[in-house]
């Protein structure tokens, strides 16, 4: 439907009339596999994993397709947000099956994570990635959940990577420290994983990707 409109039709005017089919039918969708498992008494879990995937991402590319015309780039980034809201409703929405609930609050995180760079660049980028996953460690920690401790470590590594990136590209900064962002961003990448390994003390055994002790090794090293 969204690839039929934009060939034939392609009128910006109606481009509020396209994002609500839209919307539409990713809600449609998405409520599809609590409709299927109503009649179905059991279904691989790849299932739930990839059905809600492929519905937020071509979803997602057809918004970033619909925005993509001159004069409409300011929008993306809020319907990513609110594409992200929408997998947070699904997730909240049913509890069971918890694979299907874990994979919406994986797609959510993921355009909150998308959206920022859709709307801010350089320095700016690095420091709402790093508020995002202080966010998420801190809730988890509070909820003792271990989907979104998974998803803090992955937004706190790309926040790592991103820094890391800054340090390589050797961007020219002011001397003075109060105009100096490279300074600013190393400095809230500090308190971040500073933080991050507080919280994450006392884990456990289990070192593997998403685990207190993981989170805990990777912030001193990076916070070293």
């Amino acid at each position: 439907y969204s690839i039929g409109w934009s060939v034939i039709e392609n009128n910006p005017s109606h481009l509020p009339l396209m994002v609500f089919f839209l919307a539409v039918f990713f809600a449609l969708f998405a409520v599809a596999p609590f409709l299927i498992l109503r009649g179905a008494r059991s279904l691989p879990a790849s299932f739930f994993i990839a059905f809600p995937i492929v519905n937020a991402a071509s979803t997602w590319v057809a918004l970033m397709v619909l925005y993509g015309v001159k004069g409409q780039h300011a929008g993306r980034p809020w319907v990513t947000l609110a594409l992200a809201g929408g997998c947070f409703l699904m997730a909240a929405a049913r509890r069971r099956p918890a694979i299907l609930s874990s994979t919406n609050v994986g797609l959510a995180i993921f355009f909150v994570t998308v959206a920022v760079p859709l709307e801010f660049d350089g320095t700016a980028v690095t420091l709402c990635w790093w508020g995002e996953s202080l966010a998420l460690v801190v809730l988890a920690r509070a909820r003792a959940d271990a989907v979104l401790r998974f998803f803090a470590t992955a937004v706190l590594t790309v926040a790592g990577f991103s820094l890391l990136l800054d340090w390589m590209a050797g961007t020219p900064q002011p001397l003075a420290v109060v105009t100096n962002m490279h300074f600013a961003t190393n400095l809230a990448g500090a308190a971040v994983f500073a933080i991050v390994t507080r919280l994450s003390l006392g884990g456990g055994p289990d070192r593997a990707f998403g685990s207190w002790t993981y989170l805990a090794s990777f912030s001193t090293i990076a916070f070293s």
